[in-house]
């Protein structure tokens, strides 16, 4: 084999690797945007899911506040209803 062959085998070896690479770069590039645009939904949707967790909290809140009134209520029901039946 003449050196001008191995040479010319050498320059379309370089040239598939250069071609690769420029496949490699569109394709890095796609999932660059791809990986971007996941990103900013990621990003709203953690945003409403505190807005959900906010909502949740105040809810667990107000059902002990709730509970608490319902308890006291009850049993202030209790001891006046009590204190009626035994004043006949």
């Amino acid at each position: 084999m003449k050196l001008e062959d191995i040479f010319e085998e050498y320059r379309k070896d370089v040239a598939s690797i250069k071609d690769d690479l420029t496949e490699i770069k569109i394709w890095l590039a796609k999932n660059t945007e791809s990986l971007d645009y996941h990103i900013k939904r990621t990003n709203i949707l953690e945003q409403k899911v505190d807005h959900v967790d906010e909502h949740v909290q105040f809810m667990k809140s107000l059902s002990k506040i709730l509970t608490v009134s319902g308890t006291i209520a009850a049993a202030l029901v209790g001891m006046y209803f009590s204190a009626k039946g035994m004043g006949h």
